[in-house]
């Protein structure tokens, strides 16, 4: 651009604010130096507003790391309920001897293998600070724990419909009760994932107990039903006093920091101040006395500065 032609943007610029103030009807006593500062004033407004929203977004960011890590944060409970499912889920086949009994113990079985390995391969990764991919872990956990939770409905069902071994009944419907109950405490840092739990175990079970017509057996299906919601309620409000610790010890931590800073460096240039520079210096004798290596230190004031303080003020000697 050259000198004419970036006034001519900056007229064209002020005379498009200008006619946005006429048409709004806003009135312009001082001229252009007001259309400035109008539009200063909002371009700092936008900066802060994209500022605060960062910072928002990064702290919402961390709170639902810490959500993902609780997921996998006692592998030893999720190995034992997916032992549980895989020895009832072999019990049930070999006394039923059933075809579809037995394939979906496989697949149970098959299914509690593989959430076992991942949560040891992620919770390795994390004592050693290396699982940052936490969205991909938490896609990992939900479609495994989905696929569990619905075997275990599936199971309970289909041992309902083909079979009229009161045992077999028992071991079913306990084992999708018992882990659904389980994972409505366990989960909660992950809503969606705990409900869709509850439900896949939970529905199917019902169902099948609906099917099987007996008057008990109905009343059993309505409880799973009421249980289902009443879990998920217990679900949302654990998970609400979880996110409420987090931020609380988030918001802890921010105003340390704060403090911290407040407490070393100086808030007017920003730079270290006398106690920062005390701690400075003893770490460096400290390593020097160690190594004997020499250590020279550069000195640097400013003559007279206090004339300026008393004689103008302290708000041009900052300013200074």
């Amino acid at each position: 651009y050259s000198c004419d032609d970036a006034s001519l943007l900056n007229s064209r610029r002020q005379s498009n604010w200008t006619r946005f103030l006429r048409e709004n009807k806003i009135s312009t006593p001082h001229g252009h130096s007001e259309i400035r500062d109008v539009e200063t004033l909002l371009r700092n407004l936008a900066k802060r507003l994209l500022a605060l929203l960062a910072g928002y977004n990064s702290n919402e960011a961390d709170i639902r790391r810490a959500l993902v890590e609780t997921l996998y944060a006692s592998p030893t409970s999720l190995a034992i309920g997916a032992l549980a499912g895989l020895f009832l889920s072999i019990a049930i086949a070999q006394i039923s001897h059933d075809p579809v009994m037995t394939g979906c113990a496989i697949v149970i079985s098959l299914i509690a293998l593989g959430r076992t390995i991942s949560a040891t391969v992620f919770y390795r990764k994390l004592a050693r600070g290396g699982a940052n991919a936490h969205r991909g872990w938490e896609l990992a956990y939900e479609l495994g724990a989905w696929a569990y939770a619905a075997m275990l409905g599936v199971l309970a069902l289909v041992t309902l419909v083909r079979s009229d071994d009161p045992a077999i009944h028992i071991l079913s419907v306990a084992l999708a009760t018992g882990y659904a109950a389980g994972i409505a405490g366990r989960n909660a840092g992950r809503v969606k994932i705990a409900i869709g739990q509850t439900s896949l175990a939970l529905v199917p079970t019902a169902f099948g107990l609906w099917i099987e017509g007996h008057f008990g057996h109905r009343v059993l299906a309505v409880v799973l039903m009421l249980m289902v919601i009443g879990m998920a309620e217990i679900t949302r409000t654990t998970h609400r006093i979880v996110v409420e610790a987090l931020r609380g010890k988030q918001e802890k931590s921010l105003l340390a920091a704060k403090y911290e800073r407040l407490a070393r460096y100086d808030s007017l240039t920003g730079v270290e101040n006398r106690m920062a520079m005390q701690m400075r210096l003893r770490e460096l004798f400290d390593n020097n006395a160690k190594s004997h290596d020499a250590l020279a230190i550069l000195w640097l004031d400013l003559d007279r500065f206090k004339e300026i303080n008393d004689s103008l003020g302290h708000q041009i000697g900052d300013a200074l």
